[in-house]
């Protein structure tokens, strides 16, 4: 019978009131109720290997695609420089020469303005982004230095490791 690990966790927490003293330590229940214990803890176990070999095989599924949209990604790059090299070929060498027939419509024109920065340094402010993020690494030390930082905290995040 299946039974979520979430199930198995919440019944062997609820065995091991029972079944062992949590002041002493001491062992409460029957022979029983600890073979129960034990037999529980298996099942878990079990269940834990499971989901390691799931995680294990969904990482391998992902590096394998990610590897396959790295090499498509390169190929797709490559094919985009292709085509703008072509163009660029196009506009230094036949600017002015439109073409229409039943496979290509190469059309010239004069294109749209836009903005060529010659000096950024000679821009004035109002015309500057500035942008603010805070030094995570630097905080971090700071906190874990005992120093209090305003806005933030230490905080220690789970993790599991499977390999």
């Amino acid at each position: 019978m299946y039974r979520p690990l979430y199930e198995l966790s919440n019944e062997y927490r609820a065995l091991i009131n029972e079944v062992v003293d949590t002041e002493t330590g001491e062992i409460k229940g029957s022979e029983l109720d600890f073979g129960a214990l034990v037999a529980l803890r298996d099942d878990i176990e079990n269940k834990v290997k499971n989901i390691g070999i799931y995680y294990k095989n969904e990482e391998s599924e992902a590096d394998k695609i990610k590897a396959e949209i790295d090499r498509l990604t390169k190929r797709m790059r490559h094919h985009k420089a292709e085509a703008e090299r072509s163009k660029n070929y196009l506009m230094t060498y036949a600017f002015g020469v439109d073409v229409d027939t039943p496979k290509v419509k190469v059309k010239f024109n004069k294109g749209r303005e836009s903005v060529n920065i010659i000096d950024e340094k000679a821009i004035p402010d109002k015309f500057i982004k500035v942008t603010y993020t805070p030094n995570k690494t630097e905080i971090c030390k700071l906190l874990k230095q005992g120093e209090k930082v305003a806005g933030c905290e230490l905080v220690r995040k789970p993790t599991v490791s499977i390999k």
